[in-house]
């Protein structure tokens, strides 16, 4: 079988990464340590024992269902001290540069993790990065031609549309990817698609102690900083994540040096189009792209690729104007995009060890 090439990915943290699982822990499931600035996530049958314990089964009950307070202040209430209450825990989070406040506690947004409680990295998170950066990199080379673009902006254009974009980017997709004419009737039959000759595994699960609770922050084009009260359970920084990559050559037609030129290109054109209006000029290492959520919409699309920088922001504008809600439409004012000449006007990142850093990226390496 010497058509199937085997490798091994390493992704190497930049800065935070999240992975959502698609669940968040509220302020009842989670107790804030102001002394230590730790984050302890109970492990709910132990908690459920020591309370039954301690005769309090049915005031906790109770508290769950009537009172708006955090975990900690419950416990605070009614006397449990951190002796007690620490044997209860699953795990910990370094709370780092986030501003959690006593008051407006908001829920934490879950990492996702396997079966035995381990943080890991979906293979198909991995490739759907890579995906973006390789249809990214085929539109630049390609420069999409008039009659494409502007059916794009009819799209957007049509009120009566409620998947903006939708299909004139499933087309753009098939034409660069469903090369394969497994199905020639239906080309856009999944098993048309020559990405389908590339398999990357989930990634080895991490150490609960790789977790870091982060603060969602914006940044404007004047790098004024905008904490948001969004917290999630990212993987933290200068963490290697390892992935096996399988290539069927009789399927996927490029190398991995292909793979990882686009990588370069992709995230060059976006540093050019979008980073460079945050002052973002800085020298990024090589191989550098986004994984994860809250990365920004220019990081997870191929807008810019299609229409350059100019007429990138004029439509990823009314992309915004036209797919957000009115009362958010409203307060975001995406038309103004247009004069600082970059949209979306917010730069996603968050503060780790006193450092801004751009939410989600890595290093790639394949070996």
């Amino acid at each position: 079988m010497d058509f199937l090439k085997t490798y091994k990915i390493t992704v190497k943290t930049l800065a935070p990464v999240f992975i959502g699982s698609g669940t968040s822990i509220p302020k009842k499931e989670y107790v804030f340590d102001r002394r230590t600035r730790k984050v302890y996530i109970p492990d709910q049958a132990k908690m459920l024992s020591g309370f039954q314990k301690l005769k309090l089964l049915d005031k906790y009950y109770n508290y769950l269902l009537y009172e708006d307070k955090d975990l900690g202040l419950f416990f605070k209430e009614n006397l449990i001290q951190e002796k007690q209450y620490l044997p209860w825990m699953s795990y910990s989070l370094d709370s780092g540069d986030a501003v959690i406040e006593g008051r407006s506690r908001k829920e934490v947004l879950a990492c996702i993790k396997d079966a035995y409680g381990n943080p890991y990295i979906p293979g198909s998170s991995l490739k759907g990065a890579l995906r973006t950066a390789l249809l990214g990199h085929a539109l630049l080379n390609r420069n999409v031609s008039d009659p494409v673009k502007n059916a794009i902006k009819e799209e957007i254009k049509n009120k009566e549309k409620k998947d903006v974009l939708k299909y004139p980017m499933e087309s753009i997709e098939q034409d660069v990817f469903h090369t394969l004419n497994r199905y020639p009737k239906k080309k856009k039959h999944a098993a048309n698609d020559h990405l389908a000759g590339i398999r990357i595994s989930d990634s080895k699960p991490l150490a609960l102690a790789n977790l870091v609770l982060c603060q969602k922050v914006d940044v404007t084009v004047d790098g004024k900083e905008k904490p948001i009260n969004v917290f999630r359970e990212c993987i933290r920084p200068d963490v290697t994540v390892e992935f096996d990559m399988t290539i069927d050559t009789k399927l996927y037609p490029y190398d991995v040096e292909y793979l990882t030129n686009a990588v370069n290109r992709f995230f060059s054109h976006y540093q050019k189009t979008f980073l460079e209006a945050f002052g973002r000029q800085k020298v990024y290492p090589k191989n550098a792209f986004y994984l994860g959520g809250g990365c920004g919409y220019a990081s997870k699309t191929v807008t810019y690729a299609i229409f350059g920088k100019e007429e990138g922001v004029r439509v990823t504008s009314e992309i915004f104007n036209r797919t957000l809600p009115k009362f958010i439409r409203m307060q975001h004012q995406h038309h103004k995009d247009i004069q600082l000449g970059v949209s979306p006007r917010l730069l996603k990142c968050t503060r780790y060890n006193g450092e801004i850093m751009e939410m989600g990226l890595c290093q790639l390496q394949i070996q």
